[in-house]
Parts: C-alpha cells; sequence; structure tokens
C-alpha cells in the first residue's frame, strides 16, 4: 500500500532531472534593484562546459534556476530595459548549489562580479577540481582524492575507507552517477582513467533523499565530456622502489633498482560544435613494489599490469536536450598478491597470479522543458570479475592453508584460483526531475524521482585449494623462516562447495521526494523524503528480505543579512543501507556456493614444539604430512570423535523472516562564514546513531536438525538486533578555502569519537554478522567482556589535512610549489584475546553448563575477551609533510609539464600496524603454562591467565610503520 501512495504522489510532480546522482550541479539566486524583486529580467547562461547556451526569465520573486550543469566557470549574464546589463561570474561544483544573487542598478557601466565556490548548501560537502589535484602532492585515484576530506579516513579492516563513521562497506562511490563500488567490501572498483577525471565531490552529511543505500556517505566522481575546442593530454608517471627510504627497521633489506610506470592519454573536442562532442581516455600500468612478508620480512615484488579506456559521447538532440554515452573497459593482471588481511609469512602464501576484467556501462538523457521543469533517465551496468583469485593446486600438501587470524598464513594462498570466477555484477536504472516556481511564500525546486539498483553475484566460497584451512595457535620463528606448531590447540578445518552457485540477486528499488523550500534569501527548508523497497534472493531462490524503509531528510538554513556573508543551518536524516551479499548474511542460509564445514580437534603428537634443538623443527609441509597422517589414521572426514563444529549450509544457518536493512540517524548544525571575496570558513558538528544491525541467534529457541547422517546440528537463524549492539559517531568538521591570484590554501579537521561494542566488519572487511550475548550460546558466551562497548577499531580523534600552493610566473613559464601537511592521531585498539571459556582444554571450577547444545557451531578457536578497555590504547600519531613542484613550459599550442613529488619529506616513521597479538591459554596451547579462567566470575590476572608478548604494541616488520619518504616524478603535456 505504501508503494502505490508514494508512487500516486510522485505521478503528480512534473518529472524533471534536477542532477544525475551526483554528475551536475545548480544555479540558483534572486534577482532585485535595491530591496525590491525583479521580475522578468532575462538570464542568459554560457560556459566552454556547455553546449550551446541557456536561458531563464525571472520571476515575479525575482528568482531563477539553472540544472543539469556541468561542473565548471560559467558566465551569467542579467539584462532588463532601463537598467545596466550585470554579469557574473560562477563556478559550479559537482552535486552541489551555487547561490547567485544579483541587484541590478542604473549604474553607467556594467557590473562584473566573481562568485568563488559556494558553501551555501545544506549539505555537508567538499568538492576537489582536477586542476587542484593535478597541482597537489597527492594520489589521483578515486581512494586518495576522498582522503583529502578529513571525515574520511582509511581505518577500516585492510585499510579501507570509513566515512562518517560508518563500517567501511557502507557508503556509495558513483562515477558518472553510477555505482563502482565492490558487490563484496563496498570499496570503489578503479573503472575511471585519473587524468579524465574532472572533478570529484565527497558528500558526508545532510544528504539529499535522491542519494540512498548508505549509512557512511558518498563520493561522486565526474569524468570529462570533450568541448568545442579540441583538447587532450599525456601524462607518464613514474617511480621507482629504489627511491623510497628504508623504515626504522634494523633488519630492512635495501630496496631493488625497480622502475613502475602509467601511461594516460586524454583528448577531446567536437565532431559538431555546440552539437556532438568526444571524448576518449587510455591508461597503461606497469607497477612494481617491493614488499615484505609479515614477521618473517621476507622481500618480495608484488606488481601489476593493467590497461583502461573509455569512450564518451555528449550530444544534443535538440535545444535543451542532451543524450550522454559512456563505456569504459578494464583489465588488471596481478602477481605475488595477498588476499587474507593479516599477511603471510611466506611466499608460498601469496596469490601467484590473478586478473580481474571490468566493464562500464552509463547512459542518460537530459531534458530542459518549458515553465523551468528539467528531465533525466539514466541507465547504468558495471560487471566485474576475480579469476585465479587462491591456491592453484588442490593437493592437501600444496593446496593447504595454515594460518591464524592474526599472525599470518603459511603455505597456500587463501581461495581457490582454479574453482571458477568470482563475478561481482551491478545495473541500475534511474528516472528524477525537478520543477522550479516560485510563490507568494518564497521558491520551490521540487525534485521526484525514482531509482532501481540490483547486484548480481557468482561465487563458490572454496577456503583454499584442498579445501582444507588447518588452525594453529602459535608458530616457532627463526629468521626468515616460520614453522607451525600443532599441538592440542590445533583444528583442522575442512569445507568442501558440494553444491555450486549459479548466483545471488539482491536489488532495492526507490521512491525520493523533495523541496527545496527558500522562503527569502534568509531562511529556507529542505523537506524531503526517501522510500526503499528490498527485492533480494539468494542463490537457492530462497527470500531474504521484501522488507521497506522510508527515510525523512529535514534541513534549514537562516542567513542573518541574507547576502551569504554568514549562514546557519541544522538537519536531520535517516540512511537506510542496502542489503548486504555475502555469506553469513544475505546468503547464509543458501546451500548453493556455501561451503560444508567441519572441524576437528587435532589429538597427535606435538609437531614443532620448539622445545627441542633447531634440527628438529620441521618445515610447513613437512608438518602438513605428518599432521595428514594422524588424520588419516583415525578415519579422515569421517571421524566423529573429534569433531568439534560442524555446519551444513541451508540446514545449521536459516533467515526466519524478511530482513531489513540497516540504518543511520543523524543530526547536524552547521555554520559557514565568508572570508573576503575570495574566501570560505564552515564548521558542521555531526551526531550519528546506527539501529538496524545484523546478528546471529543460537540459543536454546533456536532448535536443532539433523545431518545427512543423523547428528544433531544446532540451528542459528540470522535477524536484525538492536537491543544489545550498539554504534555511535560524534564529530566536529571545519574545512576552508581561500584563492587570490596566485595563492591558494584550503584543508579541513574532524575532531570525532566512534564508539560501540561490534566493528561491523569481518577480519577482510566485509560486512559481519553480530553475535550479541543474549543471543549466541548466551548460557556459555554471555561473559560482559566479550563485547564490552568503547572505542572501535575505526576510531581516530583527530584528522587534518592543510594545504597551499603558490604559482611563481618566469616570463611565460611558471613553477608552482605546492605542499600538503597531514596529521592523523592514532587509532584505538585493545588487549583483546581469544579464551576457551567451557574449560575445554583445561576445566575449571563453576565452568558454564552446556543446557543441552550440540555446539556444532561453537567456535573452536575461542572467543574473544578484552583484557582491558575497548579501545584502551592507541597507534602512534602520524605526521607527513608532503611536497610538489610543478614546472609549466607554454610550447606552440601545447603546455609542457614536470612534476617532482616526495611524500614525507621528514621521513616520519610511526608505528600504524603493531602486534596485537595476547597469548591465552586457547591461543598457545597447555604448554603456555597459562591457565583457564571463569570469565563470568573471574578478574583475569596477567601472567596467570593471559601474557603480552614482547612485541606487544610494537613494530615487526617494515610493513608495521608508516610509508617513508617517497619520490615520485610525472612528465606529460596538455594541448
Amino acid at each position: 500500500m505504501r508503494t502505490l501512495l508514494l508512487t500516486a504522489v510522485l505521478l503528480l510532480f512534473p518529472l524533471a532531472a534536477l542532477s544525475q546522482q551526483g554528475t551536475t550541479g545548480d544555479v540558483t539566486g534572486i534577482v532585485s534593484a535595491g530591496d525590491s524583486p525583479l521580475a522578468g529580467v532575462a538570464i542568459t547562461l554560457t560556459s566552454s562546459s556547455l553546449q550551446g547556451s541557456l536561458t531563464s526569465i525571472s520571476g515575479e520573486n525575482g528568482g531563477y534556476h539553472f540544472a543539469l550543469l556541468p561542473p565548471g566557470a560559467y558566465a551569467l549574464r542579467f539584462e532588463l530595459q532601463g537598467l545596466e546589463t550585470t554579469r557574473q561570474v560562477v563556478r559550479v561544483s559537482l552535486a552541489q548549489t551555487t547561490r547567485a544573487d544579483v541587484s541590478m542598478t542604473a549604474a553607467s557601466s556594467e557590473s562584473i562580479s566573481v562568485v568563488a565556490d559556494s558553501f551555501d548548501t545544506t549539505q555537508i560537502a567538499r568538492s576537489f577540481r582536477n586542476d587542484l589535484v593535478e597541482t597537489l602532492p597527492t594520489g589521483r585515484p578515486l581512494r586518495d582524492i576522498a582522503l583529502l576530506s578529513t571525515s574520511v579516513n582509511p581505518n577500516g579492516r585492510r585499510n579501507r575507507l570509513l566515512i562518517s563513521g560508518a563500517p567501511s562497506w557502507s557508503s556509495v562511490f558513483l562515477v558518472d552517477g553510477a555505482v563502482v563500488n565492490d558487490n563484496l567490501g563496498g570499496q570503489p572498483h578503479d573503472l575511471f582513467v585519473e587524468d579524465a577525471i574532472e572533478e570529484t565531490t565527497v558528500l558526508t552529511g545532510a544528504l539529499s533523499p535522491e542519494y540512498g543505500l548508505f549509512t557512511g556517505g558518498v563520493v561522486s566522481v565526474r569524468t570529462k565530456s570533450g568541448g568545442n575546442t579540441l583538447a587532450g593530454s599525456l601524462r607518464s608517471s613514474l617511480r621507482n622502489t629504489a627511491w623510497t627510504a628504508r623504515t626504522p627497521w634494523p633488519d630492512e633489506s635495501e630496496p631493488e633498482d625497480n622502475l613502475s610506470a602509467i601511461h594516460e592519454a586524454t583528448i577531446g573536442g567536437a565532431g559538431v560544435r555546440d552539437r556532438l562532442w568526444f571524448f576518449a581516455a587510455a591508461r597503461f600500468a606497469d607497477q612494481s613494489k617491493q614488499q615484505t612478508t609479515i614477521r618473517t620480512n621476507i622481500p618480495y615484488i608484488a606488481a601489476t599490469d593493467e590497461t583502461r579506456w573509455e569512450v564518451k559521447l555528449t550530444g544534443q538532440i535538440g535545444r535543451g536536450h542532451n543524450v550522454v554515452l559512456s563505456y569504459l573497459e578494464s583489465l588488471l593482471n596481478e602477481s605475488n598478491t595477498v588476499s587474507v588481511p593479516a599477511g603471510v609469512l611466506n611466499l608460498d602464501a601469496l596469490t601467484p597470479a590473478r586478473s580481474s576484467p571490468g566493464q562500464f556501462l552509463t547512459t542518460s538523457y537530459h531534458s530542459m522543458l518549458p515553465r523551468n521543469v528539467f528531465l533525466e533517465a539514466q541507465y547504468s551496468m558495471k560487471t566485474y570479475a576475480l579469476r585465479g583469485n587462491g591456491g592453484l593446486s588442490t593437493d592437501r600438501l600444496l593446496g593447504t592453508v595454515i594460518g591464524a587470524p592474526r599472525t599470518g598464513n603459511l603455505n597456500a594462498p587463501q581461495g581457490c584460483g582454479v574453482c571458477g570466477d568470482d563475478e561481482r555484477n551491478n545495473d541500475s536504472w534511474l528516472i528524477k526531475g525537478t520543477h522550479y516556481r516560485q510563490t507568494r511564500t518564497g521558491s520551490h525546486t521540487l525534485l521526484a524521482g525514482f531509482d532501481s539498483f540490483r547486484e548480481e553475484r557468482v561465487f563458490n566460497a572454496h577456503r583454499s585449494a584442498s579445501n582444507y584451512v588447518i588452525q594453529t595457535a602459535r608458530f616457532q620463528f627463526n629468521g626468515q623462516n616460520a614453522y607451525p606448531i600443532f599441538d592440542s590447540a590445533t583444528v583442522i578445518n575442512w569445507s568442501p562447495v558440494l553444491l555450486p552457485s549459479d548466483g545471488t540477486s539482491f536489488g532495492t528499488h526507490s521512491v525520493f521526494l523533495n523541496d527545496r523550500w527558500d522562503l527569502s534569501t534568509r531562511l529556507g527548508f529542505n523537506i524531503g523524503l526517501r522510500y526503499d523497497r528490498n527485492d533480494t534472493s539468494d542463490a537457492d531462490g530462497n527470500l531474504v528480505s521484501d522488507d521497506d524503509a522510508i527515510s525523512p531528510r529535514l534541513a534549514a538554513f537562516f542567513d542573518p543579512r541574507g547576502d551569504g556573508a554568514h549562514r546557519f543551518s541544522i538537519g536531520y536524516g535517516r540512511y537506510v543501507s542496502k542489503i548486504p551479499e555475502l555469506p553469513g548474511l544475505g546468503s547464509a542460509a543458501q546451500r548453493a556456493g556455501n561451503p560444508h564445514s567441519f572441524a576437528w580437534r587435532y589429538r597427535g603428537p606435538t609437531i614443532n614444539s620448539g622445545t627441542g634443538p633447531l634440527a628438529q623443527l620441521v618445515s610447513p609441509r613437512e608438518a602438513l604430512a605428518q599432521l595428514f597422517a594422524w588424520f588419516d589414521s583415525v578415519g579422515g572426514v569421517n571421524n566423529r570423535e573429534f569433531l568439534v563444529n560442524l555446519s551444513v549450509p541451508g540446514l545449521s544457518t536459516l533467515i526466519p523472516e524478511s530482513l531489513h536493512s540497516p540504518f543511520v540517524d543523524e543530526v547536524t548544525f552547521g555554520y559557514a562564514v565568508r572570508v573576503g571575496k575570495a574566501g570560505h570558513l564552515r564548521a558542521d558538528a555531526i551526531a550519528r546513531a546506527w539501529g538496524g544491525f545484523y546478528a546471529a541467534r543460537l540459543d536454546t529457541t533456536t532448535g536443532q536438525r539433523e545431518d545427512p547422517e543423523g547428528n544433531p546440528v544446532d540451528v542459528s537463524w540470522i535477524v536484525n538486533d538492536d537491543s544489545e549492539t550498539s554504534r555511535t559517531y560524534q564529530a566536529v568538521q571545519v574545512q576552508g578555502t581561500w584563492e587570490v591570484r596566485l595563492l591558494r590554501v584550503g584543508g579541513g579537521y574532524t575532531w570525532s569519537k566512534l564508539r560501540g561494542n561490534e566493528d561491523g566488519e569481518s577480519q577482510g572487511g566485509e560486512p559481519a554478522t553480530n553475535r550479541p550475548l543474549a543471543l549466541w550460546y548466551p548460557e556459555l558466551l554471555g561473559y560482559s567482556q566479550r563485547r564490552p562497548v568503547g572505542y572501535l577499531t575505526g576510531d581516530q580523534r583527530h584528522r587534518a589535512r592543510v594545504w597551499v600552493s603558490y604559482d611563481i610566473p618566469f616570463a611565460r613559464d611558471v613553477l608552482d610549489l605546492s605542499l600538503i601537511q597531514s596529521y592523523d592521531s592514532g587509532r584505538a585498539y585493545s588487549v583483546e584475546g581469544l579464551i576457551d571459556s567451557r574449560g575445554t582444554m583445561t576445566p575449571y571450577p563453576e565452568s558454564p553448563r552446556n543446557p543441552a547444545y550440540a555446539l556444532t557451531q561453537f567456535a573452536s578457536a575461542g572467543y574473544p575477551y578484552f583484557f582491558s578497555k575497548r579501545g584502551a590504547l592507541r597507534t602512534d600519531d602520524v605526521w607527513s609533510t608532503d611536497v610538489a613542484l610543478n614546472f609549466h613550459v607554454p610550447l606552440a599550442r601545447a603546455n609542457v609539464f614536470v612534476q617532482y613529488e616526495v611524500f614525507n619529506l621528514f621521513n616520519q616513521a610511526a608505528v600504524t600496524n603493531p602486534s596485537t597479538e595476547v597469548l591465552t591459554l586457547a591461543r598457545s596451547g597447555r604448554s603456555s603454562g597459562l591457565s583457564a579462567f571463569d570469565p563470568f566470575a573471574t578478574t583475569p590476572v596477567e601472567g596467570v591467565h593471559y601474557r603480552l608478548p614482547p612485541d606487544f604494541g610494537k613494530a615487526t616488520g617494515p610493513s608495521s610503520y608508516q610509508p617513508p619518504r617517497t619520490h615520485a616524478l610525472s612528465i606529460g603535456m596538455k594541448f
């Protein structure tokens, strides 16, 4: 009923397009004479970014509005008989509104003024133009540009991006209005050519209802489109591992002389002036980087060979009617990649070779109709796959992974590279529009639209090429050698995929409405609403979610003088995520593609105990041979005596009712001030609280089933839980810009706190199910220190970026000196270890009583215990000074440039990735001398119940430090 009601309301609005999701901007304002509004003023808008010119007439309140404007500089001309012509030059930013109010007079000459980048929007956003990014000492990919915004940090698992406190998988990345997120972890696929990027906008708060499917933020990229003038570029970006300084690690090897290069080319122009523009770009990358394994610190070269190319056509099929078609194709080949979060301990655990083909298509139609009506329709499609992602041998000795969650992997790569591709595709439709009108109570910009987004994934979740993973608690290290210790704490995991997957289908259909109501130049409101309906099913065809959600988006601004000098804003919004696709969540209950999981406790003789001379230690593969010899002697996969965990897909996990999407509620307060004629400063306070968390429930009410052999299996449910899971974020964000003649200054600062009792990400950075104290084996695991509330791993108190760029002219040549000063305070971590809460290894008095669970889903490796407060410790603060010299030489019609960059000029060496391993009985075995304890009643004692290794909180190798001083060189030309 709600769907029908909202659809009916939508049809009452004239369908028109304010802006493709993040690909255009708009200009609005009021024309007046003194204090009186002027109606009937002819307004003409021109730009090199626009095909032809646009015209409008101011309404009865003097208001006017232009939409569908590509980012760029625009000239506005205001004409009315009896008054002198007035001109303004404005800058339109991506996904933002620029306000240009004009006062016309009877002066004897034309009035010309310039409006700088606008901070007038109630949205909390930051735009980065390509000319600025090319000048600064920073990376040019989408990820590096996003990190210039201080409300974005790389503190997710595996350094994934967090935006405004959300988990890394819960933000949206757009290229030309289409989603380029990876289906699994939510990070952006690199489906763009860096030199083709025109502008990037990072939206982090108070977002319009046209944006959905996230609880973090939106990063939107607009690519170039050609123009009436032929223009293009050539660039070669060079790096060499020999140009990188050493870290303080004493045994770090000397970097090799290994040159890497990225070559880019772009060209754009007009097939027919003001009617048909073309743009093409290509990128060829041959890169290599010297890396080291963790702990053992073995040097190796990780290499990539990548090709990307794109073509884009922009055509005007009639005055005010435009069509855009863009296509990109990419192929990435990688060697020696690391697919496990903790890292690898030897070279055998590296993925030797994998490839990632991708295709990306977007097409859109823009139309400007009479009476200030704008219309847009868009279709996009993305295909992406991983090939060869894992081990290449199915042999038990060559293809079995040996590992520990925090220590790293040994012997073989994680995953299977000979078991088929991992396909991750999406497609979307969008229809939306605006109608600008004026009434006696002010002007209204009415927005209405519909979008449909669908993800599909075809994947068989093999955990290794042999389907075996040996989980060991300890390793013996000797220089560059790592020896696994197999003892009573070791677990043999076998996870075969018995039913291949044909793919999942996860979709969301949305309707959104918004009224931007400018009561006057002093007061305005944003009244918006978004409705999302999930349509998701797993690879078995089972329903995952047909839930819906309504998200209000409300905001107001107050300008005391009505001239933009000071502006206050307040906002409230709810953002609703999509249903994630991941075994353990949306596809948890399917049989197809999911592995059966069996875990046996090793009960054979101790291997590599380390108690004898070094000569008694055996290699990882010899240790595996001894382990499998014992395993086969007790029946192998048919053994039930030592079986400690059993999970059967489609049997042991259910989704009992439709899941609903996670959401976050947000409140914002903002203040913006204009600094002179060329600068802006804005401060925003933001508070967020999440809800609708995913949780796994397994208690006495979820029941049991029988496996095919008649053995009882505990059943878990995937549900939504708000009772025991919390995540909150508070922040103050300050951003500013100031440009005058040859000098550009900008930057930002964010103070924030991220608290809760669940990070919401797996070790790989993908969405994870929570296991609340009262829901997951509560009689055995309901101790408070398993999930205490505190600072989460993404918490970072201070993050600051300040940049300065200054042009020094030399006759016709120009030398530009630019600098970025960065500061990141330390990230939170805890004294946390796995414990044997049931006392199965060493029983203790008052150990929890099993109420009749089969314990088939009880983690054999143990469960977390926080020996400190959550987030009690901090990594080092990170300072970095990055410098770039840009030299431009005009040559005929071209501009030749050379850019020299130095990152971390003073070679600061903060420890950013210290060891956090905590030794416990479950982690180290009986030989450790540590004791079990009652987690419900006993306060553990260091040295008795747990122990911190000597390197806890310290570096364990070169990869533990911030990147050392690095030099880079780029050369090229523009024409």
